[in-house]
């Protein structure tokens, strides 16, 4: 018989307090705070940071380049004076249809001393019309015929987009045929900014073309939309450039890139003359050096100030007197 008060109380007696061996000796819990900072938690937070920024870049960008694209594609305003002002005296207006069936305006202008065998075809720059080289062709108009055109989406021109180019420069070949069908045999071209690149781009493989002058020409598109980018103070100019060359592409169906100078000047035989703003950043002397290099015939003439004095070349006498002599001496080349 056991006494009361003896004996040991058997496990399962065992008072609340009695802890087990394991639970005795277990390492202490780590306080919460450190479980969120492990290893797993920071690669999930950096994961959706990444993840977020990569879908606001995307964003952005998409954004940007929708906004520039259509700033470039579609076609500036056009003022009344720009569509209905009066041609040159002895001039007339004709119409051209580019090779994508644009309907072009232009004004033909027969040569003063005599019948002229030699034409010359001008363009203006983006966002211009044929008015602004009225001087131009006053001085040219003394001994050859002249054709001043408007670009598509430009001045009398139907409406289309732009495409920094390629559109551009088919806008051209159609003045050119034109130019030959009424009976001329030699072709000079004038272009400003777009125009430049639209008419250095139009004389590749062209032999019908015997001068070019280019003034102020975008060495590559893609230079020029990064400096508009940046001229403006967006974020980003690059890619948000790339980002805007390839919206133009589904904008217009058109590589704009391809027009690019830094590849044509090198697909012309014609003696080339680039007029330059020796601060134009998209024409620094590398640059020029480097089209000297690729075309043989070409030569440079360089104008005091920015990209704006040099497109002002076309406006002023000494400018319009130099225009006028390389054109006579293309022509008088192979004589």
């Amino acid at each position: 018989m056991t006494g009361r008060g003896s004996g040991t109380p058997s496990g399962g007696d065992q008072g609340s307090g009695t802890t087990s061996f394991s639970e005795r000796y277990a390492p202490p819990k780590p306080p919460r705070w450190r479980g969120l900072l492990s290893i797993e938690t920071v690669q999930s937070v950096l994961t959706f940071l990444i993840a977020v920024g990569l879908i606001g870049l995307i964003g952005y960008l998409a954004w940007t380049s929708i906004e520039r694209s259509g700033r470039l594609a579609d076609p500036p305003a056009r003022s009344a004076s720009d569509v209905a002002v009066e041609p040159p005296g002895g001039s007339e207006v004709v119409e051209l249809t580019s090779a994508d069936g644009t309907v072009l305006s232009a004004w033909s202008t027969p040569a003063k001393a005599k019948k002229s065998k030699t034409a010359v075809i001008l363009v203006h720059d983006a966002g211009g019309a044929r008015t602004d080289l009225k001087r131009l062709a006053a001085a040219l108009r003394e001994e050859h015929d002249v054709m001043t055109l408007d670009l598509r989406g430009h001045g009398a021109s139907a409406d289309a987009a732009t495409t920094l180019g390629p559109g551009e420069a088919e806008d051209v070949r159609a003045a050119i045929d034109a130019a030959v069908e009424q009976g001329n045999e030699r072709i000079a071209l004038v272009g400003v900014g777009l125009g430049a690149s639209s008419v250095l781009a139009a004389a590749g493989g062209d032999s019908r073309v015997d001068g070019i002058v280019a003034v102020a020409p975008w060495p590559r598109v893609a230079d020029a939309v990064s400096a508009q980018l940046r001229d403006d103070d967006v974020a980003l100019a690059w890619p948000a450039d790339w980002a805007t060359l390839v919206a133009m592409l589904f904008r217009t169906g058109r590589d704009v890139t391809s027009a690019d100078v830094m590849d044509t000047v090198t697909r012309t035989t014609a003696p080339i003359l680039v007029v330059a703003g020796a601060d134009d950043p998209l024409l620094p002397a590398a640059t020029l050096r480097m089209l000297e290099n690729l075309a043989p015939d070409l030569t440079t003439a360089l104008v005091e100030g920015d990209r704006d004095a040099a497109t002002a070349f076309v406006t002023k006498d000494d400018g319009i007197a130099r225009i006028v002599d390389f054109i006579d001496a293309s022509f008088k080349r192979d004589d």
